[in-house]
């Protein structure tokens, strides 16, 4: 098993090397909003200083343990790494994108473009948390499934 800082630099590295091969698709142009428009000037004029941004985010973050086997933990069998509350997740303002921290570091790590309709489950089904491999981007049906069928575990209200 890894430590949060080995773990931290993989994923940093990974993002890297997606954003590093980020290119617009045949349909950008039809798909655009101002989402996209933001996160393409992003990815295309700023990748390192959002790659820095969720590198220090994902180092100040609280590193939690690993969750007792419950309904709600089952597709996340390591800790979470919270920032901010379940109420108000942290959110970030960079170079035109304004997000929840948790959407910004799974699209920029994926390299991926917002689509309408689209949001970043939390498989751990923890609002606060940040890490990478408890984000997936879904629907927003997915993730009222995930609701219903984990039960919602938000932790706590009180700030990271």
């Amino acid at each position: 098993m890894f430590d949060a800082d080995t773990l931290i630099s993989q994923f940093i590295i990974d993002g890297r090397r997606r954003l590093a091969t980020f290119e617009r698709s045949l349909f950008h142009e039809k798909l655009r909003s101002p989402a996209r428009d933001n996160y393409t000037k992003l990815f295309e004029e700023a990748s390192q200083e959002a790659l820095a941004n969720c590198e220090k985010y994902l180092r100040k973050a609280k590193k939690c343990s690993a969750p007792a086997s419950t309904v709600s933990s089952m597709q996340s069998h390591t800790g979470c790494w919270e920032l901010g509350t379940a109420k108000t997740p942290r959110r970030i303002n960079l170079l035109g994108v304004s997000d929840y921290l948790y959407r910004f570091i799974s699209l920029t790590l994926t390299a991926t473009l917002p689509y309408d309709g689209e949001v970043v489950r939390h498989l751990c089904n923890n609002r606060m948390c940040v890490r990478p491999d408890h984000l997936k981007i879904g629907s927003i049906g997915e993730n009222k499934m995930d609701d219903i069928l984990n039960g919602y575990a938000g932790g706590t209200d009180q700030d990271a």
